[in-house]
């Protein structure tokens, strides 16, 4: 169970390391958007 355990927290590491690089390509290519602030 330990080498599970270790597998699985390495795949979670990994994946919260992507997030933002995968964040930031989604909004250069346009396929998502922020949402606007509001100014008032």
């Amino acid at each position: 169970m330990a080498g599970q355990d270790a597998r699985a927290a390495l795949a979670l590491e990994a994946h919260i390391c992507a997030t933002p690089y995968e964040l930031l390509k989604a909004l250069r290519e346009g396929r998502i958007a922020l949402p606007a602030a509001d100014a008032s």
